[in-house]
């Protein structure tokens, strides 16, 4: 609740299309040439969901602070300086001193009446912007390549899309029929009321906190059941409503693996191994990652082919998405443009061809 305006879900980019779409109803009435368009306002809402997405989820809480942990916590007792800062290229990081002010008043604190060190950032974000912008390239050419397979023969529901095509149904002509159904309103009241009072009990202790993200407490007192303590009965709004866009299969699949992850920890130490679990854990979410990708590609082999030949010009079989004039050769392309920039940027940084 606390970082509402971030994350991978349309929670603040769904308000502001909200207001764009208020807006563009009251504009309808005053000025029509002014209101905007379905297809705007859909590009707009894109453009906001990005923005929370990876400047605000990925930059702000991931990006920034590992580059700067991986000079300030190279202590001794956490990870040795010798352990990577000496292969370390200084160009990917402010410094390669915790003690610098870049590194140390991140995690300790800035001075009173001293300027953020915004400088020492620069030359570090000239080096990693071109990645940046080449990882999203890559992927973004990937998606494209794949979605008309996703959206013909697998038939995936893409439960983000869902809501805001559902909002501007009907605009600019006539107000969006959900807008007008009462059981919405229920819902988007009670979720509202929520946000808003974890967001005033932030800044105002006196407001009553709604503690919505409580757990099970301390059930077993020793034993392999002491997995099961603590168990999360957080509430979320928000993944209430995807968990009910989504298909059954897939909802099924995140608790029943939620759980079943619990299970395996209560094997483990029912058998004696008392080990940290997290690097079985860690290792087996890496390995359903690769069978994942070589099913997703053996499946799909026939398909990536017949791309290929499109792009190379050799044959023609008939695609999905080709009624519409969907762009294969720019996605195959730029895929494979992004990835060879992406191994040349690797390979420069000072990584081995086999790694990158």
């Amino acid at each position: 609740y606390e970082i509402v305006g971030t994350g991978y879900l349309a929670r603040s980019a769904t308000f502001l299309l909200l207001i764009l779409i208020g807006g563009s109803i009251v504009l309808r009435r005053v000025a029509q040439r002014l209101a905007l368009s379905q297809r705007e306002i859909l590009v707009i809402f894109a453009l906001l969901l990005t923005m929370a997405a990876l400047p605000g989820q990925e930059f702000s809480q991931h990006v920034y602070l590992n580059l700067l942990g991986l000079s300030y916590y190279a202590t001794p007792d956490i990870a040795p300086p010798d352990l990577y800062l000496d292969v370390l290229n200084p160009a990917l990081v402010p410094s390669l001193d915790r003690t610098a002010p870049v590194i140390r008043w991140a995690y300790e604190g800035k001075p009173p009446g001293v300027p953020v060190p915004y400088g020492a950032w620069l030359p570090t974000l000239l080096v990693w912007t071109p990645f940046w912008l080449a990882l999203y390239w890559t992927l973004a050419c990937w998606s494209l390549l794949f979605f008309p397979r996703w959206e013909e023969h697998e038939k995936l529901v893409f439960p983000l899309t869902a809501v805001p095509l559902e909002l501007v149904e009907g605009l600019p002509a006539r107000v969006p029929p959900v807008l007008t159904n009462k059981l919405f309103w229920i819902g988007f009241s009670l979720t509202a009321v929520l946000y808003v009072l974890k967001g005033l009990h932030t800044y105002f202790p006196v407001v009553p906190d709604l503690n919505l993200q409580r757990d099970l407490g301390n059930v077993f007192a020793g034993g392999p059941g002491v997995v099961y303590n603590r168990l999360l009965l957080h509430i979320y709004p928000e993944m209430i409503g995807i968990a009910y866009l989504l298909s059954a299969e897939v909802g099924f699949s995140i608790v029943f693996f939620y759980h079943f992850r619990l299970f395996q920890h209560f094997i483990r130490l029912a058998v004696g191994l008392r080990d940290n679990p997290r690097y079985f854990f860690d290792g087996q979410t890496l390995g359903s990652y690769f069978a994942l990708a070589g099913a997703l590609l053996w499946s799909a082999r026939d398909y990536l082919a017949a791309v290929a030949e499109r792009a190379l010009g050799s044959r023609r079989r008939p695609l999905p998405g080709d009624a519409v004039g969907h762009p294969y050769s720019l996605a195959f392309w730029g895929f494979l443009g992004g990835l060879l920039f992406l191994l040349v940027w690797c390979c420069q940084m000072g990584m081995s061809l086999t790694w990158a």
